[in-house]
């Protein structure tokens, strides 16, 4: 129950990255790799829960750990940094504060010295 609950929460967060995957479209700024590991993992996140095969979860949850661990160094390097070049820090900002609103939480930033 508490897998299901947790990748209920990745859609919301995958529509965001799209929304900033789109904005650098056209770019080269690797947005065909990000959204085909975004593909990737709703694909093997979906076979995640259908399964109850012990060796099959760890095998799914291998691949979904490295792919995230690509996909996340990936945006932290190269799609972030385009998308603030982009956007700018306000637009951004923004986007930020409705995912958090969204999802009931708050956001630390640096500006807010937590």
């Amino acid at each position: 129950m508490c897998i299901q609950k947790a990748l209920a929460s990745i859609p919301l967060f995958a529509r965001l990255t799209a929304i900033i995957i789109a904005t650098v479209e056209g770019t080269g700024e690797g947005e065909n790799v990000l959204r085909a590991q975004h593909e990737e993992m709703e694909v093997t996140l979906a076979k995640l829960l259908e399964t109850d095969r012990l060796y099959t979860v760890q095998d799914l949850l291998l691949r979904v750990m490295d792919l995230m661990a690509d996909h996340f160094a990936r945006e932290e390097e190269v799609l972030y940094p385009a998308a603030e070049r982009l956007l700018g820090e306000g637009a951004l900002t923004e986007l930020g504060t409705r995912w958090a609103e969204r999802r009931g939480v708050t956001v630390r930033t640096s500006q807010s010295g937590q």
